[in-house]
């Protein structure tokens, strides 16, 4: 953890849980820590991800490396079905709490991970601040080529909808890709008060791809 003038760094890896400061916080607790004064002067700002890809890639990153190497050289069959006995005892997709407080969405900007380069190319045009290379980490973990679809069933389909429903419907994520044409923003406080079923059936499957803008604020979602 780093606190400077400069901003916060928060703790990663380990047993950090109790720090003050922690990757992956959450909006509200950041929002606590900070005081509502600061929270609002500053641009609220995070990368999404397909759902369905976020958690596979958290599988292969939680593998031991024993299992990890085990299932690399396995059937196909058993990593699916190591998928989704872990995919059942895990809530890591409930994402919503990093992106709302309450019923109310909190974020300036998303930066969609599909296509990050570009994102972060034009946010950084937007804060007119110079663009540093992006780094690449954690991207060995996965030792399959398998798409990420191939590991749903319809089990494991319905884990994902019900943990994730905000995300797919507000984003336009699907199974088979994303992100696409997105919910209206003035649906976003309806989808929040619905149930997780009820989000589920609220799902769009959207014709045609969103086209990467020169603005990322014509796709960020309602902003305060």
């Amino acid at each position: 953890m780093a606190v400077t003038e400069e901003g916060i760094v928060g703790a990663r890896g380990g047993a950090y849980q109790d720090r003050d400061w922690v990757a992956h916080m959450g909006a509200l607790r950041v929002r606590r820590k900070l005081g509502l004064s600061v929270w609002r002067q500053y641009a609220k700002i995070a990368v999404v991800r397909n759902p369905y890809d976020r958690m596979v890639s958290m599988f292969w990153w939680r593998l031991s490396n024993d299992d990890r190497v085990t299932l690399a050289d396995a059937p196909f069959d058993s990593v699916k079905s190591a998928f989704g006995n872990w995919l059942a005892q895990t809530d890591a997709g409930k994402n919503t709490g990093k992106l709302c407080i309450g019923p109310r969405y909190c974020l300036n900007y998303v930066l969609y991970f599909e296509r990050l380069d570009a994102e972060v190319s034009n946010l950084f045009q937007i804060l007119g601040v110079q663009q540093p290379e992006l780094p690449r980490h954690k991207s060995g973990a996965r030792l399959r080529s398998e798409p990420w679809s191939e590991y749903y069933c319809v089990t494991t389909d319905r884990i994902i909808k019900r943990q994730s429903g905000f995300e797919l419907a507000f984003f336009g994520y699907e199974l088979h890709g994303g992100p696409y044409r997105q919910t209206a923003k003035r649906r976003a406080t309806q989808l929040l008060r619905l149930s997780p079923g009820r989000i589920s059936n609220a799902l769009r499957h959207p014709r045609s791809p969103l086209e990467i803008t020169s603005d990322p604020l014509d796709h960020s979602g309602p902003r305060e």
